[in-house]
């Protein structure tokens, strides 16, 4: 590979060369569409001042200038095409005569051209890159949704386009939001290029039940305190390790009604009280239970049913309830016997820190780091989320958790091919202790890895022991690209229903400073051959042209 890329002195490099046409393309462009129109229309700005500007005949001495305006912004973008066709020409004439090529394509002199950059340690100006998600105030629910610069390689994408993606609710099952982007430029050597990537997906949310990991929501613990799925490398189960318990209400009816109905009401985690319909005096257990399931965030409560009708006692047990339920009441409309009435009363109480259902919790004695893990079979050069709801009960003076992929148990964070650790570190002492934080990353696995590895959830710097930890719906999914050379998206479902109206802002922002980087894209179409060219390494090339 002795392509020569860059003459300090002559000037004569293949970027060298190439940065002069870019310079062309950039001047015909300002051209077409700034300053050739803008010189014409100063021009007959100037003729409309003359008193006989509007005599006829004299007018019709300007006709077919607009025309002509457009033929020549017409002709312009001929030699622009022409220009890009020359460059390729140029590049593949250049590859195949460093050496003989399997393939006499774009795609792969371009990959020839950064394998020897790579090689020889240059590099260009990297474009500088940002995303910021905005809620719209007002929203109702507490779907998370995530993203990334960071493409398979773990480079920085940087061909994303500058742009506001407007995401909304699609469907509030689930939910399924769309992320819709402003129109897009197909031609990029137009002089308003790239205007928007025109992107429009709808995605539906993940769930711990649809996620790479099973029991990510720790409901299941066949032996006490340990989450089936999940190994404890480090903790006592019972002690220092937890899963925390589910609700479990009854509802008592005594006095032996003759006839009449109830209600039951329930409060939601987002405020709001609903009641199931009327229920007979002597409704069966069943019926009670398919009641209290048409009440939102409570689909998957179970009722076992004791005593001799009407005098029954309803057990409520409120698997994948939001946090630690509220209480449920009554409305009383019961009728005859012996001044019937319903009693509510709590015999187990879910814990605080639980998000949903049950929880993980770590009960830190001010020492151990404490670990968990759980395998995982993933593709390599793939991007994927890790998504988990956390809170701190009690307080905490020190400490910091962790949650990672490792190769191994007792193993080393794995580091994607540019080197960003597939790890999320929290501060203890900045968790929240009132709500549930959302706290994701996004990871890869470079090529190579044997499999499996695992995800391990641990205590790294020792936790004062005033304080617990609890960890819920922790789920992986493999990311979304918007758009070919784009940012990643993933959503995550919350216990809080998202309304209809529910509008988040996704901006993206490129100031396209890495010239060089910008005009490849623009000649070449990186982006749509997932290539880029180096951002780092020993010899920068600067650009050619001012």
């Amino acid at each position: 590979m002795t392509i020569e890329l860059h003459d300090a002195v002559n000037g004569d490099g293949l970027f060298d060369v190439q940065g002069k046409a870019f310079g062309a393309l950039a001047v015909l462009m300002t051209a077409t569409e700034t300053t050739i129109p803008a010189a014409v229309e100063a021009f007959l700005t100037q003729f409309q001042l003359r008193s006989d500007a509007d005599d006829l005949e004299i007018a019709e001495s300007m006709e077919g200038l607009a025309d002509a305006v457009d033929s020549w912004q017409s002709s312009a973008g001929a030699l622009s095409s022409k220009i890009r066709t020359n460059l390729r020409d140029l590049l593949l004439e250049l590859v195949a005569a460093d050496a003989d090529q399997p393939e006499a394509t774009l795609t792969y002199a371009l990959q020839y051209l950064i394998d020897q950059m790579v090689a020889d340690g240059d590099y260009v100006a990297a474009n500088t890159i940002s995303l910021t998600l905005t809620p719209a105030g007002g929203n109702a629910g507490d779907v998370a949704i995530c993203y990334s610069k960071l493409q398979a390689d773990g480079q920085v994408a940087q061909n994303v386009l500058a742009e506001s993606i407007a995401i909304s609710v699609t469907s509030t099952v689930g939910p399924s939001l769309r992320f819709r982007a402003p129109v897009a430029q197909s031609n990029r050597l137009a002089s308003d290029w790239p205007k928007g990537s025109g992107t429009d997906k709808t995605i539906s949310a993940t769930s711990p039940a649809s996620s790479y990991l099973s029991n990510g929501d720790f409901e299941d613990a066949t032996i006490d305190d340990v989450p089936d799925d999940w190994m404890v490398h480090v903790g006592t189960p019972g002690t220092t390790v937890k899963v925390t318990e589910l609700e479990v209400q009854t509802v008592a009816i005594t006095g032996t009604p003759t006839g009449g109905s109830y209600l039951l009401q329930w409060t939601g985690p987002d405020s709001i009280a609903r009641s199931t319909g009327p229920l007979a005096y002597n409704a069966s257990g069943s019926t009670v239970q398919a009641a209290l399931r048409e009440i939102p965030g409570l689909a998957s409560v179970t009722v076992a049913t004791t005593g001799t009708s009407p005098n029954l006692t309803h057990t409520v047990t409120f698997y994948d309830a939001a946090g630690d339920p509220g209480q449920l009441t009554s409305v009383n409309d019961l009728t005859g016997g012996s001044s019937p009435t319903i009693t509510h009363d709590t015999t187990t109480a879910a814990s605080a820190g639980s998000y949903r259902g049950r929880a993980l919790e770590f009960d830190s004695d001010g020492a151990e780091v404490t670990a968990l893990y759980h395998s995982l079979s993933l593709s390599v050069d793939t991007v994927y989320f890790c998504h988990a709801r956390v809170k701190r009960v009690g307080a905490a003076a020190a400490g910091e958790v962790r949650i990672e992929v490792v190769d191994g148990i007792g193993g080393s964070v794995i580091a994607d091919d540019a080197g960003n650790d597939a790890e999320l570190i929290i501060d203890v002492t900045a968790m929240s202790t009132s709500d549930h934080d959302s706290e994701w990353f996004s990871f890869r696995i470079p090529d190579g890895t044997a499999m499996p590895v695992y995800l391990r959830i641990r205590i790294s710097m020792a936790i004062s022991n005033t304080a617990s930890v609890y960890f819920d719906d922790v789920a992986i999914v493999q990311a979304t690209r918007l758009y070919s050379g784009g940012p990643y998206v993933a959503v995550f479902a919350g216990t809080t229903v998202s309304g209809p109206d529910d509008t988040w802002s996704l901006a993206v922002a490129n100031n396209r400073a890495g010239g060089i980087q910008e005009w490849y894209n623009r000649v070449f179409d990186m982006a749509g051959k997932k290539l880029l060219l180096p951002v780092s390494g020993s010899n920068l090339i600067p650009p050619s042209w001012p």
